[in-house]
């Protein structure tokens, strides 16, 4: 079983690339968007942060990044789907931030 520390590391047990929906095979990777909608800077050696990124296969990774802003639909449909699944399965959780009084006492 794959040792998951950190959101990436779910790119070893997604089980489908979040673009095309094809099983995954091995080269399903949480792919960053080179130039993105939210006007964070990306590119070459500046990433987007790992929860803008999709879990993408090869064949997707490489049709996403020649897409540049071309179809940010492709990349919102696929970075959604990655979130949904990742907090479906309990991997993305939200929790309650305590109250500045309560924050503390034990």
């Amino acid at each position: 079983m794959a040792t998951i520390k950190t959101y990436t590391d779910l790119a070893k047990i997604v089980p489908c690339c979040m673009g095309c929906r094809t099983p995954n095979d091995g080269t399903v990777v949480l792919a960053h968007r080179n130039l993105n909608g939210w006007g964070l800077r990306a590119g070459k050696g500046i990433k987007t942060i790992d929860m803008l990124g999709a879990f993408l296969c090869s064949r997707c990774h490489a049709v996403g990044d020649a897409m540049r802003r071309r179809d940010f639909q492709f990349w919102e449909l696929a970075v959604h789907r990655s979130i949904t699944w990742a907090f479906d399965q309990g991997y993305l959780v939200f929790q309650k931030k305590p109250a500045p009084e309560d924050a503390g006492q034990s």
